[in-house]
């Protein structure tokens, strides 16, 4: 296997994710939640499963009721076993 740079390896990894149904969004969303989150993840980004788990906190809910979930800090334990508090939006409107 050749030498890769980190925005080829990105850019596939996006395309392949795109094949399997997510959207650049939710891609997007994760950067996202990992960087508001930064010090309480322990400088340490959200593994597949936690992140499969915050979307699951997120579906199957009401415009309004996302609304509200968006806004709140959701108690949340890690895979190994720390307890957080995760921010689903920035507080500085700006960043979202």
């Amino acid at each position: 296997m050749g030498y890769q740079s980190e925005a080829e390896l990105e850019n596939k990894l996006i395309e392949k994710l795109k094949t399997q149904g997510y959207e650049r969004v939710l891609i997007n969303f994760r950067e996202q939640l990992n960087k508001f989150n930064k010090k309480a993840l322990d400088e340490k980004p959200l593994t597949d499963k936690e992140f499969e788990r915050v979307l699951n906190i997120l579906n199957g809910k009401s415009v309004l009721q996302s609304a509200i979930k968006l806004r709140e800090k959701i108690d949340f334990d890690r895979e190994d076993g720390t307890k957080i508090y995760l921010k689903l939006l920035s507080e500085n409107a700006e960043d979202n």
